[in-house]
């Protein structure tokens, strides 16, 4: 297999994958989720609908702007997620780090 960064990068960079970041962030500020995600569904729906990016959107909005329009920097997103097996670069590297000790103990006793 062949992995294609430029690619990776550009899927990666898609704004409507930090639709999910910017619901958690209005929920983490007491807005309960039912409707952080109707907030959010009418900024993806006028993001698609008029053709301004997303990340603008937000920045306008009265319940999000400027600092929630933060979250569409890159790596900021991604870099939230703590969860444990979660996508964030601390916890992956948790994980990448338990794989190698595994992976270790195995070479050892197998070859």
């Amino acid at each position: 297999a062949t992995f294609r960064a430029d690619v990776m990068s550009s899927a990666a960079a898609a704004e409507s994958l930090v639709a999910t970041d910017v619901a958690e962030w209005l929920v983490e500020r007491g807005m309960p989720f039912r409707e952080a995600h109707a907030v959010v569904g009418a900024v993806v729906r006028e993001s698609v609908g008029s053709g301004v990016p997303m990340r603008d959107v937000v920045a306008r909005h009265p319940q999000l702007g400027p600092d929630a329009a933060l979250l569409f920097d890159e790596g900021v997103a991604v870099g939230r997620r703590r969860s444990p097996g979660g996508a964030g670069p601390s916890v992956a590297a948790v994980q990448r780090q338990r794989l190698e000790t595994e992976i270790g103990r195995l070479k050892g006793r197998f070859l």
